[in-house]
Order: C-alpha cells, then structure tokens, then sequence
C-alpha cells in the first residue's frame, strides 16, 4: 500500500499508516488504608446487606404496583380501578415507600460510620 506524497502546490500531506498508535501515559495513584476493628466491619456489612435487603424489597411492591396499574391499563373496556385494587396500589405504595426510605436511612448510616472511621484515622509521615 503506498502512502500519500506531499504535493509541492498544495498543503503537505503527512505520511499516515494504517494500525494503532499508543501512547504512554505515567499515572500515580495515592491509596489510604485505614485501620478497622473486626467489629467495625462487621457492622459495615450488617448496615450494607441490610440497605440491600430493604432496597429489593422496595423493588418488589413497586413491581407489584407497576403490574397492577399495567393490568388495568391494558383492560380497555374497563370503567376504573375496583376498590381492592386501589387499596392494593396504596397498601403496596405505602410498602415501598418505607423500604426505600429505610434503604436510604442504612446508606447514610453507612456513609456517617466511613466518615467517623476517617476523622478518627491519622495520616503518618516518615
């Protein structure tokens, strides 16, 4: 394959090649390690687990109210929501509702307990 020439009436044309080109780039990376007590992290990961749990159980009475609006959605000779359905909807709604605010409440608990643990932790010099 030949490669383009300059044409001396026009803007030089720089020799190109087909491949790839790579480029170095140095990088540094700072880690912290911080010194935690077994019992410290096993809180962390009663308080993550326990965000987990209630986050897919907010999930769950959510999808149920998603199923039962799409039911009704799809019924097109239907006049309204039947009572049931409606205390179902506000029932499961108030459910998810709580899950994800207690979801929420685990998380920052979480992120307040990490920062506790970095104020408490002293960088050491040589």
């Amino acid at each position: 394959m030949q490669t383009p020439k300059a044409n001396k009436e026009s803007s030089p044309i720089v020799d190109t090649r087909p491949g790839a080109s790579m480029h170095i780039a140095y990088m540094e990376r700072t880690m912290k390690a911080y010194c935690v007590f077994e019992t410290d992290l096993k809180h962390l990961t009663f308080l993550n687990t326990w965000a987990t749990i209630l986050f897919s159980c907010g999930s769950f009475f959510l999808a149920i109210v998603a199923a039962i609006l799409v039911d009704w959605a799809m019924q097109i000779q239907s006049i309204g929501l039947n009572k049931t359905s409606i205390l179902l909807i506000v029932i499961f709604s108030v459910l998810a509702l709580l899950f994800y605010g207690f979801g929420v409440w685990m998380t920052i608990s979480q992120k307040s307990y990490w920062d506790k643990i970095g104020s408490e932790s002293k960088e050491l010099h040589k």
